[in-house]
């Protein structure tokens, strides 16, 4: 088990555009190769951002003082094959709703063969109907590892850290809120700490069809 480093520092609020550590972004996500499943209609991924393609995320989680957590309004979709393990993208097509499991990562749709080292994934004590808490542990990646490197998406280089199923509410999007501790390693540089936290869905995400937001972090 991997434990995140703690270190103390003040609180910003809102990233900059020269930082090298640009927050978390969330977006609505589907794919109509893989059938839902019922009753959940509602997927987020959320990623870490970074202005520079040299930047890594190498590790997420939490401890007591500043808790890795997941919150919805209704309730997390878990597959009763997702287990307490990343999830592995290979069985995918061979059983429904599988790849819409509830699941954190750190940069990967695939476990892969070089997965995250870490305590908690999927299910487990961890985990209630609508809540994660974890302030024991987390995950991490060896910086050899390509998938700590973001993927370009026109501004940012984004690295993928959980998608997140959720049971479809009485109306307009099921709410979720995460927070996380980010390490990340800048370009020749040591291992730099933010806390984090974003809010779906985002103001103005229904009119853009898409979700996003920037909050305030404190770094160490």
């Amino acid at each position: 088990m991997n434990k995140m480093i703690v270190l103390t520092g003040s609180l910003f609020i809102a990233s900059t555009a020269n930082a090298d550590y640009a927050g978390l972004y969330g977006e609505l996500y589907t794919n109509d190769t893989f059938d839902r499943p019922a009753g959940f209609d509602t997927t987020y991924r959320v990623y870490a951002l970074f202005d520079s393609p040299l930047n890594q995320l190498v590790g997420i989680g939490g401890d007591v003082d500043e808790p890795v957590t997941a919150w919805t309004s209704t309730s997390f979709y878990h597959h009763e094959l997702g287990g307490d393990t990343e999830h592995n993208a290979a069985f995918d097509p061979m059983f429904e709703g599988l790849h819409y499991d509830t699941y954190w990562t750190i940069g990967s749709t695939d476990s892969g063969t070089d997965g995250p080292t870490g305590e908690f994934w999927n299910t487990g004590p961890h985990w209630t109907a609508n809540t994660f808490l974890g302030d024991d542990g987390g995950w991490s990646r060896v910086p050899t590892d390509p998938v700590t490197f973001g993927v370009f998406d026109g501004t940012y280089y984004r690295v993928l850290i959980g998608n997140f199923t959720l049971a479809n509410p009485v109306d307009g999007l099921p709410e979720l809120e995460i927070s996380t501790k980010i390490a990340w390693l800048p370009d020749g540089g040591p291992t730099v700490v933010d806390y984090d936290s974003i809010y779906l869905p985002s103001p103005g995400a229904l009119a853009l069809l898409g979700l996003a937001g920037l909050v305030g972090r404190r770094r160490r």
